[in-house]
């Protein structure tokens, strides 16, 4: 590299085919092939900008971009929702804004982060990026707060993007790879230059001009380092024809998609779209356009192939690219999220902000809403209400600024030869999905691991992961346990069993290579008598039979794991590899499968599949735990949408009751009094004793695989039970799946579940000591199984089971709660057997309404009979 007049400059070594007058390739230094890695850094906008600046006189325009850009120019201020939303859009801000720090020759230099607050920040809390926002207080934030950010390492070996001091070879089509003769004698035939004699070698300084200009060429030229450095010029820009598909003969949209519609203005004799009119969502999303990185364009399109010596670019980054950089390529910074996100874009986490004085959290607010409006959810740039006119080459304006006549007459069209359609957009990604994925063992150990969850486990798992509700009734069963109080529990042992359920799995799951839900192990606690007593409990809270506190720890008995065993967790086999379809069904790897799955789904012409590798961590294992509940495609809604699928609730079809022999006498059964609407024999509530929350609350310690297992018929479960019949084929273990350890048994246990036997335990003094149930009172230890709440208590339970004791809300206010009149109210008595707690286990799982969805035909029995 050298170095002229204070300007960084780079030596490159060109050969030239002299006869042709064409560049072969270019043999470059790294820091160089950093620099042009940095180009699919660059936010569109910030191209469009870096481009017109650099040829003031005749600009080349990159396809609709440059108009784009041009209107958020031209738009006044009054269009936008805040003066900071078109800053962020004519200077759109990478998430490589900090590792670009370290290039040599930086084409987009920023000053880093600036927060700003106003003159009351120690009461209002809150920052934003921009000096002109004012706070909600109304007070303009134009105060600069102290701001750490990333801290750049100049002083280290690897380069930006990539690794090592290898040298480079660059092609004239910009393939990029670690130079090697190989490579160079396959480049120099593949053009016809076998002849040595016909080709020289040139070295040429690099500076800022002629890489401004190679930017310029990537998008208009399919041989940039002949036209940068030989022709000395960039060319025009190249229009390509492109083939999309039309919206007409698009699939239909499904109506639970998020969709932007528009009125379109069509010319009919060709049905060209002449313009559209729009709200802001549809601007939101095009101005969204300017924000995104030319990688991420590159990354959402899918095939990088036609995109020529961009595509050729952006497959030499992902296959040389440094692996501590090298974060996902489809991601923004989180203010660039608007209220319809319709493409597959990850958003960036904000920042973790804090005041300087007491380290207390600052907000730090959209800087897309206004101070005193802050609204919770996410905003756009333009105008809410506002109404736009787009050209076909994205030139947008406000329709405020021009009269319809004169918008009609520039088509030059007469009126008869125009019509209106309605077009709604959606993501459309019939293209993009996984037909299978080969994986090793121990991620099909941790994928069966998902079965072995207690449903409260996995309820509280991704409550935590999204912040969010994934299944309505097992998450108000799980939140009726943490609102009750101590007081309305046996013991408070009762409360914790709930919350954190445990599962006789949880030793061998120790061995897995990615655990969601790692434990301790069990401890064991005694009183000071425990010589005389002889009995132990897993919690410090429990008394024992002689009335003391159990809180003496001892040494843990047992539960060895061993790590060096041949067979996985779950399957055989030392090494075996596995495929996943996307409906998670799970085989060991044979070319028979695999070419059976590829038919299955279209895919017979090999050319029309790619392979890629992915990295997957606790976060994406956690997105493929969600989607197994909500998607029939769990691995392309994971790996490609990177995001879980909204919820859609599918119909319940549990047993009918007509169908199931009458309930005899003898048979166990829970007893529960329904508050039905007449007119449609709709439960609102029921009201019920002990016995029935405590089978309700089991179902959180219930795992997922025994869910399926006592439910019956598989095939509804859709992915789950693809997954779970998968598990049965392959599992290494033969231990009974409906287990349940023994401290979740109650006095009437209607789930066909097996108890799991207490262990015999001999402490180091040489004698036996009897586990004691948690559920159970010191002095009084029931020799059956005891419940989780109190003897005796009563409670109110909703459709989608929201469990309330009795005592804490007055008869006449939860009937006034129902908006029924007293008349069109009955109270039915309703027994509930095996059959009916399964359908009821099985409901909780699938709808919103599960008392209605398992015991409607019940109430509607009833109602017959007694007419």
């Amino acid at each position: 590299m050298a170095k002229s007049s204070g300007e960084v400059k780079f030596t490159l070594k060109l050969v030239v085919d002299e006869e042709n007058k064409k560049v072969v390739f270019a043999e470059a230094c790294r820091d160089f092939v950093d620099v042009l890695f940095s180009f699919l850094t660059l936010p569109m906008g910030t191209i469009v900008r870096l481009l017109e600046n650099h040829r003031i006189s005749e600009p080349v325009p990159i396809g609709c971009f440059s108009n784009l850009y041009q209107s958020v120019v031209d738009m006044g201020i009054d269009d936008f929702e805040t003066e900071a939303c078109k800053q962020m859009l004519l200077h759109p801000r990478s998430l490589w804004d900090v590792h670009c720090k370290r290039l040599k020759l930086n084409l987009h230099p920023t000053d880093g982060i600036k927060l700003f607050v106003c003159s009351s920040y120690s009461i209002c809390k809150m920052c934003s990026y921009f000096s002109t926002f004012r706070c909600r207080c109304g007070k303009l934030m134009n105060e600069k707060s102290p701001c750490t950010e990333k801290s750049v390492n100049y002083n280290v070996e690897d380069g930006v993007f990539v690794r090592g001091r290898s040298s480079f070879i660059v092609t004239d089509d910009l393939k990029v790879a670690v130079r090697s003769t190989d490579f160079v004698l396959r480049n120099l035939k593949s053009v016809g230059c076998g002849d040595f004699s016909k080709v020289v070698e040139r070295l040429v300084d690099v500076g800022f001009d002629e890489v401004m200009t190679l930017l310029q060429c990537i998008f208009s030229s399919n041989a940039p380092l002949t036209d940068t450095f030989l022709s000395r010029q960039s060319p025009r820009g190249v229009m390509k024809t492109c083939e999309t598909l039309s919206p007409y003969l698009g699939r239909k949209i499904d109506k639970s998609e998020e969709v932007i519609s528009f009125s379109a203005i069509l010319r009919k004799h060709d049905m060209k779209v002449l313009y559209v009119e729009c709200g802001e969502d549809f601007v939101d999303l095009l101005f969204t356009f300017l924000a995104f990185p030319l990688e991420s364009i590159l990354e959402i399109s899918g095939d990088s192939s036609i995109f020529g010596c961009i595509g050729n670019l952006f497959k030499s980054f992902k296959d040389l690219s440094a692996a501590e950089v090298s974060t996902s390529k489809a991601v923004l910074p989180h203010y660039y999220t608007c209220q319809k996100q319709l493409l597959n874009i990850i958003i960036e986490q904000p920042l973790t902000c804090h005041l300087a004085s007491n380290k207390e959290p600052v907000v730090l607010i959209d800087s897309k809403s206004h101070g005193r409006n802050k609204s919770t959810k996410r905003t756009g740039f333009v105008k809410r209400d506002a109404k736009f006119t787009v050209s076909d080459d994205l030139i947008i304006t406000p329709m405020n600024s021009s009269s319809a006549l004169c918008i009609l007459k520039k088509l030059e069209s007469q009126a008869e030869d125009l019509q209106v359609q309605q077009i709604s957009i959606s993501k459309t990604l019939e293209n993009n999905k996984v037909v299978f994925a080969e994986a090793c063992r121990d991620f099909v150990d941790v994928l069966f691991s998902l079965l072995t969850l207690p449903m409260g486990t996995i309820v509280r798992l991704l409550e935590n992961h999204r912040k969010s509700e994934p299944f309505p009734c097992f998450s108000n069963l799980y939140k009726s346990v943490v609102d009750m109080g101590i007081d309305d529990f046996e013991t408070e042992a009762c409360k914790q069993l709930l919350l954190y359920p445990r599962s006789v799995w949880d030793v061998p799951c120790r061995r897995l290579k990615l655990n969601l839900n790692p434990t301790d192990g069990n401890k064991w606690f005694v009183c000071s008598s425990y010589s005389i007593c002889k009995t132990c409990s897993y919690f410090s809270t429990s008394r024992c039979g002689c009335g003391k506190l159990m809180n003496k720890e001892m040494p843990t008995p047992g539960e060895e794991v061993v790590a060096d065993i041949e067979d996985g967790v779950f399957v055989r086999g030392s090494r075996s590899s596995f495929i996943i379809t996307d409906d998670m069904k799970v085989a060991v790897r044979s070319t028979d499968l695999v070419l059976k799955m590829l038919r299955s789904v279209g895919c017979g012409d090999l050319c029309n599949v790619a392979e890629r590798l992915v990295e997957i961590g606790l976060e994406e294992v956690m997105t493929l735990l969600e989607c197994i509940f909500f998607s029939n495609a769990p691995l392309t809604d994971t790996f490609l949408n990177k995001q879980s699928p909204k919820r859609v609730m599918k119909p319940c079809n549990t047993p009918s009751p007509y169908m199931v022999k009458e309930i005899e006498a003898r048979l166990e059964v829970i007893t529960i009094s329904a508050i039905v609407r007449k007119d449609d024999m709709k439960i609102l509530y029921v009201e019920c004793g002990e016995d029935f929350v405590d089978l309700l609350f089991t179902f959180l310690a219930v795992s997922l695989e025994s869910v399926v297992e006592i439910s019956g018929d598989i095939s509804t479960f859709g992915c789950i039970g693809n997954l779970f019949k998968s598990l049965k084929e392959l599992n290494a273990s033969t231990r009974s799946k409906a287990v349940l350890p023994r401290y979740y048994r109650c006095q009437k246990q209607l789930l066909n579940i097996i108890s799991e036997m207490p262990p015999l335990l001999i402490f180091n003094s040489g004698f036996c000591v009897e586990m004691i149930d948690p559920k159970s009172r010191g002095r009084y230890q029931s020799k059956k199984g005891s419940g989780f709440v109190k003897r005796g208590a009563k409670f109110t339970v909703s459709d989608d089971l929201i469990i309330t004791p009795m005592n804490t809300s007055s008869a006449l206010c939860q009937l006034k709660k129902l908006e029924s009149p007293a008349e069109d109210l009955q109270v039915q008595e309703i027994s509930i057997s095996k059959t009916q707690a399964a359908s009821l286990l099985r409901a909780s799982l699938e709808t919103s309404s599960a008392l209605n969805a398992a015991l409607w035909n019940s109430t509607l029995k009833k109602s017959k009979q007694e007419t």
